[in-house]
Parts: C-alpha cells; sequence; structure tokens
C-alpha cells in the first residue's frame, strides 16, 4: 500500500510551479493584503482583537500566525477556493507570512512557490476529504487549512521529504475547528489557530521532535471523512 504522506510529502518538495502559478500567487497576495490590512490598521470591524492582541502579544512566529490569520479572516471578505471548501490564503498566507522574517535570504520566487504548494496541497485535500468533511460539521478552513499550511512552511523552509512527512504527521494532530462556531468571532480565529498550529508543527519537527511516520494522512482522512 502506498504511503501517502511520503508520497504527498515528496510532490510537495518537489514540485515547481510555472510562471503563471506564480503570477496567481502574486494575484493571491494582493488580495490578502486587501483584506488584512483594514483590520491591522483598525479600519475594519473586529471585534475580538484587542483581546487577541492581550492574550498573545508576543511577536514570535507563532503569534504572528495567530493574529495575521484572525485579521485575514474577521470580515469573511478573503479568498474561498471551490474544491478545499474554505479559505486558503487566510491560514497558508499567515503562517508564510509569520515565518518568512525567521528564513534568511528568503527569495520572492520561494515565498510564491511555497504559497502555490500550500493552495495546491488545500485543494487536493478538499477533493480527498469530500463533501463529507464539511457536511460532518468540520470547518475546512481550520482543518485541513492546517495541513495545507504546513505543506507550505515545509516548502518554504527547504524541509528534507523525511522531515516534510513528519510536519504533516504532527499537523493532523492539531488540525481541528467546527462550523458550529460560525457567526462568533471563533470562527475567523480559527484561521489563526490553523496558522498558528502549521507554525508550531513544522518547529516542532525541526527542532528534532518527530511525528507518526504510520502514514499519518491516511489516517486523517479515514477519521475525518469516513464516508468518503
Amino acid at each position: 500500500m502506498t504511503d501517502i504522506t511520503r508520497a504527498v510529502a515528496r510532490a510537495i518538495i518537489t514540485s515547481q510551479p510555472n510562471e503563471s502559478a506564480r503570477e496567481a500567487a502574486r494575484q493571491g497576495l494582493l488580495d490578502f493584503i486587501a483584506v488584512t490590512l483594514p483590520v491591522i490598521r483598525g479600519n475594519a470591524p473586529a471585534p475580538a482583537l484587542t483581546q487577541i492582541k492581550a492574550l498573545w502579544p508576543g511577536q514570535d512566529a507563532r503569534s504572528r500566525a495567530l493574529k495575521l490569520g484572525y485579521c485575514a479572516h474577521a470580515l469573511d471578505f478573503d479568498d474561498f477556493h471551490r474544491d478545499f471548501r474554505g479559505h486558503p490564503g487566510a491560514v497558508i498566507l499567515s503562517a508564510l507570512l509569520a515565518l518568512a522574517p525567521d528564513i534568511p535570504g528568503l527569495l520572492p520566487d520561494t515565498f510564491l512557490d511555497a504559497w502555490v504548494i500550500g493552495v495546491e496541497m488545500a485543494g487536493r485535500l478538499g477533493l480527498a476529504a469530500g463533501n463529507s468533511h464539511y457536511l460532518n460539521g468540520f470547518h475546512n478552513t481550520s482543518t485541513l487549512g492546517t495541513l495545507a499550511a504546513c505543506a507550505a512552511i515545509a516548502r518554504l523552509a527547504g524541509a528534507s521529504e523525511a522531515d516534510t512527512a513528519s510536519m504533516l504527521s504532527a499537523s493532523t494532530s492539531m488540525a481541528t475547528g467546527l462550523r458550529v462556531q460560525f457567526g462568533t468571532e471563533i470562527k475567523p480565529l480559527h484561521a489563526g489557530l490553523a496558522a498558528q498550529a502549521a507554525v508550531t508543527a513544522a518547529q516542532l519537527t525541526l527542532s528534532g521532535i518527530q511525528a507518526s511516520g504510520q502514514d499519518a494522512l491516511r489516517y486523517f482522512l479515514a477519521a475525518y471523512s469516513p464516508q468518503t
């Protein structure tokens, strides 16, 4: 039986986005800025932002990811991916932008490629999980978004295949979020928590803490989308 997690990890580190994909990534980044910056500047409503800043005052990557994710999803005008059935940018770009300052010599194309890989991962996860995942009450932006953001981080950081597989495996233990929170401030916070979880999964692996090698993606899909 094919080890899905290792196969996906291999694709994450070897795929080569073309210039058309990079241009789409640039446009997606502009969209992210357009919906996030007004919230950060206080020009658009985000009722929980004051409390969130007080609870996570730090400027470490995990705190940055959480606050960016909340701001990106607060207005609910952020990008939507039909196959993913969620908002990829709020999670993926929040995680990437939070980590980017900590990666010396980072090139713009490296960042764009990681963003492309994250969106591709989001779409394929959405197709793999099928409609049952969403219908069972899960918030795809939060659950699948954690894994997609982790894939993007692995590409950004230049992780090995083994480390990428471990990051994905670790992220399956942190992927959560239910649609019952729609209509509350926890809903936009889902994006921030997912971005934070992806950063945490990557940092754990890169610090030497390895997750299970027993094809965690297969177990994740079996548990979270049993009807698929």
